[in-house]
């Protein structure tokens, strides 16, 4: 039996990378997916593929960081599909290493207002559909650059600590009726490697996986993978946690 059968799941930043693997398996799963992103046309691929499979998906043109978009986004998904059981929030903008004195205000307000306002806007707005249903679901994004955050990128780092100290929070405020948890990825081969990293390749790639304890570079379908658990009956016990999935990054120290 299908894991997520009459589900519904809004799942943002669902043009590209973590998203978008979460969208095609979750509609696999059987939940009617309501894929959002700024990127209009991309989404619309994502949703393509996952009608082409026979799953149920809709697109949404989405601005994570403006309270009008989010609260059209919510409303677009009841009044389509009458409720929302799941809200992946994975939608997030990166940030490049370099010193601090190089980075603009106006850089950081946009790290914030995406990856920290973002979310709590998309909780804000879901959480009442999600509450009704006595059994949602919340999963957020962290980053392993939470627990361990490299120089010159204080502000990515400190977005995605919030994160998870968010997490934390909503799992309190909003027990029993909906568990929320946190997925903390380490480095995930997604297009936007290259805006870590610029000029990001396969031989980079390989450099960077060979650091980690398991030497293998994260995919997007790690992190739907366990999005799928979280959100199913598989997780009903789980609240307020933060999930690795990071090819050992967190406890790498080398072998020397």
């Amino acid at each position: 039996m299908s894991q997520l059968a009459g589900k519904v799941a809004i799942i943002t930043g669902a043009g590209s990378g973590m998203a978008k693997a979460s969208s095609i398996l979750f509609a696999r799963e059987g939940a009617s997916v309501v894929a959002a992103d700024l990127n209009e046309e991309a989404v619309k691929e994502t949703v393509a593929t996952i009608v082409a499979a026979g799953g149920k998906a809709i697109a949404v043109k989405s601005d994570i960081s403006d309270e009008e978009s989010v609260k059209a986004l919510v409303e677009t998904t009841v009044t389509t599909y009458g409720k929302i059981d799941i809200l992946f929030c994975i939608a997030g903008f990166p940030e490049a290493a370099r010193p601090i004195t190089e980075i603009p205000l106006s850089e950081g307000q946009k790290i914030f207002n995406i990856n920290v306002l973002g979310t709590w806007l998309c909780c804000k707005y879901a959480y009442p559909e999600l509450k009704k249903t006595g059994n949602g679901v919340i999963l957020t994004i962290g980053s392993g650059a939470a627990l361990r955050p490299r120089g010159g990128t204080a502000l990515y780092s400190a977005s995605k600590g919030a994160i998870v100290t968010m997490t934390r929070a909503l799992a309190n405020e909003f027990a029993p009726e909906v568990r929320v948890n946190c997925i903390m990825p380490g480095g995930t081969d997604t297009p936007m490697m290259k805006q870590f990293i610029p000029g990001f390749n396969d031989e980079i790639k390989a450099k960077v996986a060979a650091s980690y304890p398991l030497q293998k570079f994260v995919q997007p379908e790690d992190i739907a993978n366990m999005g799928l658990f979280l959100a199913a009956d598989t997780g009903s016990k789980m609240t307020g946690a933060e999930y690795m999935v990071d090819s050992g990054l967190s406890i790498a120290r080398g072998k020397e």
